[in-house]
């Protein structure tokens, strides 16, 4: 009872605080794919359709966070009239109430397990889980995701191994997973499926392999008969077999050092566990389940890395951390150093909510830039834009059309990858373009802007089209670039 106690008051008083801090620092906290959830679940529960920008039709999302989040905006609409910014602030309260939910379920495992004899280390565990898995760029799939595996672990760790009552419902929250993430829900469903062949008899496991497959089937079913694609849009962008060529945005500590620094605790984390483990001939008593999230998280970003041509997002490294943490104080507990890392996760964690959360402006000016946009252009009138485009067609609650097209249809996908987007545009007749860039401040007779993809676009604008420009700051602590955002009116241009 305590512990619930504590549970709701903690997902209480953070629920608060979404409310007393501003909707700068909240933008913080999230990533500009964060808002293609946000807004075509809005126009979803609004009766628009699976649709980012109320024009084309799109299943650029993963489905399970998508139809959580449109069921929660239809009952909220029924309630409230809301802007962008509260609902924001209320999309946080559910993340908030998910990730209450995941720690409570994470007490009771660790609980059954005895895992952690020092009760710091288990502390420790959970102060520096909150800026590295709670509370790590929320808006995305990622809080359903350690949701569902540490509901999974909870099933598993606290069934009776003669009996396995408890098979179905992990049956169920594997095809959930699936339904989560996609490309992590194949790799976690056959991992997981053999791992438990260890304890489950052929007829269960038949069952819940078809549970899965079924799932697996019927999700691509659906998305043939509306999307006239078997899988996500956004997935036949990404997935690419040049492989060397993918690997260009593997972090490093000078080009991107906070997915590096994500990355090498995932390493660390698995290295010093396994070290332990080959060292004292130990067996970890949870039948290695928590072994298995990390190999699981292993080949997850090893997929990504070779197969996705965008590379490892910075929330796919949200999970494997958390598998890696519980390996890395499980060893700590083991050797005694509990007590001082303790006390180290307490300033890393202050350190992160406050200095490396504030000084991730990366938003800040996209966020300026959609409340002006919102001024100029008209609730019929149609912005075309290539990138960056999910936070500015959320908060300047436009008809922004997703350029790169991520967050588009399948015709359009087709429409890039045929080089057609110039007959596209005469199409669609987009009233305006918005682009950004870094080039130097120097006078020009028009403006210009590359658009690389299937096939490189170049777009030059006359200075008297332009209609707004505004300064872009983008980056944090580590990265800092300066540019410009630029609205061009194209009325009259795509003709």
């Amino acid at each position: 009872m305590r512990i619930k106690f504590l549970i709701i008051s903690f997902v209480v008083s953070i629920s608060i605080v979404w409310f007393l801090l501003p909707i700068n620092y909240l933008i913080h906290f999230t990533s500009d794919d964060s808002y293609f959830y946000l807004k075509t679940a809005l126009n979803f529960s609004s009766g628009i359709g699976s649709s980012f920008d109320g024009i084309n039709l799109t299943n650029g999302y993963h489905p399970l966070w998508f139809l959580i989040l449109s069921f929660y905006y239809f009952f909220i609409g029924l309630l409230l009239n809301v802007s962008p910014e509260l609902l924001l602030q209320l999309t946080f309260v559910l993340i908030t109430i998910l990730n209450g939910l995941s720690i409570y379920l994470l007490i009771k495992v660790v609980d059954s397990l005895s895992l952690f004899k020092s009760k710091f280390t288990f502390y420790g565990f959970l102060i520096i889980s909150l800026p590295f898995t709670f509370f790590y760029v929320l808006g995305t799939e990622k809080n359903i995701i350690v949701l569902l595996f540490i509901l999974y672990s909870y099933f598993f760790v606290n069934d009776d191994d003669s009996k396995n009552i408890y098979w179905k419902v992990r049956a169920i929250t594997l095809a959930l997973i699936f339904l989560s993430r996609i490309d992590l829900g194949i790799i976690s469903g056959a991992i997981l499926i053999l791992f438990e062949l260890r304890f489950l008899n052929k007829t269960k496991i038949f069952s819940m392999l078809m549970i899965f497959i079924s799932t697996v089937l019927i999700y691509a079913f659906v998305n043939k008969m509306i999307f006239d694609v078997f899988s996500s849009i956004s997935s036949k962008y990404k997935f690419s077999l040049d492989l060397i060529s993918n690997l260009q945005f593997f972090p490093t500590p000078l080009s991107n050092p906070i997915d590096f620094g994500m990355l090498s605790l995932f390493i660390i984390g698995g290295l010093l566990y396994f070290s332990y483990m080959k060292i004292y001939k130990s067996k970890l008593i949870t039948n290695n389940i928590f072994e298995i999230f990390f190999f699981i998280s292993f080949v997850f970003l090893l997929s990504n890395l070779f197969f996705n041509k965008q590379g490892v997002r910075e929330w796919y490294y949200i999970f494997p951390v958390l598998s890696s943490l519980i390996l890395l104080f499980y060893t700590i507990d083991k050797l005694n150093f509990s007590h001082i890392l303790f006390y180290l996760t307490i300033p890393v964690s202050v350190i992160y909510f406050t200095l490396f959360r504030i000084n991730y402006y990366n938003h800040d000016s996209a966020l300026t830039f959609a409340k002006e946009l919102k001024e100029k252009v008209k609730e019929s009138e149609i912005v075309f834009q290539i990138d960056y485009s999910g936070l500015i067609g959320f908060f300047s609650e436009r008809k922004v059309v997703n350029g790169d097209g991520l967050i588009n249809s399948f015709d359009y996908y087709n429409v890039l990858k045929n080089n057609q987007l110039m007959q596209y545009l005469k199409v669609l007749k987009p009233d305006y373009f918005v682009f950004y860039d870094f080039d130097k401040e120097i006078k020009k007779e028009y403006l210009s802007y590359t658009f690389r993809t299937f096939h490189d676009y170049e777009f030059r604008f006359n200075v008297d089209k332009l209609r707004l420009k505004q300064k872009l700051l983008y980056g944090g602590i580590f990265r800092k670039k300066y540019g410009n955002f630029y609205l061009v009116y194209t009325k009259d241009l795509f003709r």
